[in-house]
């Protein structure tokens, strides 16, 4: 498989990240600190409460850019989930479509798919198109700077709209669809009428193998829309080494 990676991309999310932990953190501070020296407290707690929702946004963020062993960044995570599929897909991470963000595109034999992530623990209940947690109010109050569940299902709509707008734009006119992936090992999806495709990242390599095929969709198409979404700096690729069958040459006998 070939990989295509925005890494300035990540670099300047992993930096806002901290930032904002950071610039939360010290208005927490200045908050308390007011709450010491004025008599009226009522201005303190009104720059405790932006410290709260900067600095639970910051913790966020850091979870979802931050790479460890035991928890891989999501576009890595989907690097080991497909790197058996062989050359002719071609896995392109966190391209800009206009104003649109498609965090993860796959090319494949049949199309392009817009893959959504989530890695959000527990229950979720999924009716129609809608998501939402169906844990406890406690829970979700200990749990508010672990990763949130948003609106996969808009993300994926817009991503794969905005796709489907380039491509037509540039003659070409592939299938575009969309799946949400859950990467917690912990999830539970409880799906309800389902009217979008939701799986778990175990189950991420089979759905691939198994999307229908285009004849007409040749190589030399697909690495011209992998061009199209890797255009402009910071972007690396990832190509697979191409090995060739040593030459035996024959010695004439003398």
């Amino acid at each position: 498989m070939r990989l295509i990676r925005n890494t300035s991309y990540i670099r300047a999310q992993k930096s806002r990240a901290k930032w904002l932990a950071l610039g939360g953190f010290v208005l927490f501070l200045a908050g308390f600190g007011a709450i010491a020296v004025l008599k009226n407290p009522i201005f303190s707690y009104l720059s405790i409460i932006p410290a709260y929702v900067l600095f639970i946004a910051g913790m966020q963020q850091l979870g979802k850019w931050t790479n460890s062993p035991r928890k891989p960044r999501g576009d890595l995570l989907i690097d080991a989930s497909l790197k058996n599929l062989p050359d002719k897909y071609t896995l392109i991470h966190y391209t800009r479509i206009e104003k649109q963000m498609i965090e993860h595109t796959l090319l494949h034999p049949g199309g392009a798919l817009v893959i959504v992530l989530r890695d959000v623990a527990g229950k979720i209940r999924v009716d129609g198109k809608r998501f939402r947690k169906t844990s406890n109010p406690l829970t979700r109050i200990l749990s508010a700077s672990g990763p949130p569940l948003g609106q996969p299902d808009d993300e994926m709509d817009s991503g794969v709209a905005a796709l489907e707008t380039l491509l037509k734009a540039n003659q070409s006119e592939i299938e575009v669809h969309g799946v949400v992936v859950f990467t917690a090992m912990d999830h539970e999806l409880d799906e309800h009428d389902p009217q979008l495709d939701v799986i778990g990242i175990a189950d991420l390599p089979d759905y691939v193998r198994v999307l229908d095929v285009d004849p007409s969709f040749k190589q030399s198409e697909r690495d011209q829309i992998a061009n199209l979404l890797a255009a402009g700096d910071g972007f690396e690729r990832d190509e697979p080494a191409r090995t060739r069958r040593p030459v035996v040459v024959k010695r004439r006998a003398t």
